[in-house]
């Protein structure tokens, strides 16, 4: 473990464009659920959700900014469900990274400490 760590490298800056360019396709699960909550027809909003995300998908196989948060907040009949506000809350994407920065931590120790015990 101690060869494959040795030159492991993390861009920080890099996790954080992963997360801006993709991470947002995690919350069309958390619109969907608000927008029920708020009457919205599951299905239909389903579909909406696949319709808008399948639509930025094809930005961003070109290279282009992931265009989802606009499309969302662009669009009329999302907009009867949930407000703009509530809708930057839901996009937040460090609501979709659960426990993983804790999990990574342990990891992180769990490693360093087997490391030195070699």
């Amino acid at each position: 473990s101690h060869k494959v760590l040795q030159g492991l490298v993390i861009n920080s800056q890099r996790v954080a464009f992963n997360l801006s360019q993709y991470g947002i396709f995690a919350a069309t699960e958390r619109i969907i659920i608000a927008s029920v909550k708020n009457g919205a027809h599951r299905q239909e909003i389903h579909e909406l959700m696949r319709a808008l995300s399948m639509e930025a998908w094809g930005e961003v196989q070109k290279g282009r900014k992931n265009n989802l948060k606009e499309l969302l907040g662009e669009n009329k009949e999302l907009a009867k469900y949930i407000k703009l506000p509530d809708l930057n809350t839901l996009l937040d994407v460090s609501h979709h990274t659960g426990d993983a920065n804790t999990r990574a931590h342990q990891l992180v120790k769990l490693i360093k400490k087997r490391v030195n015990f070699l």
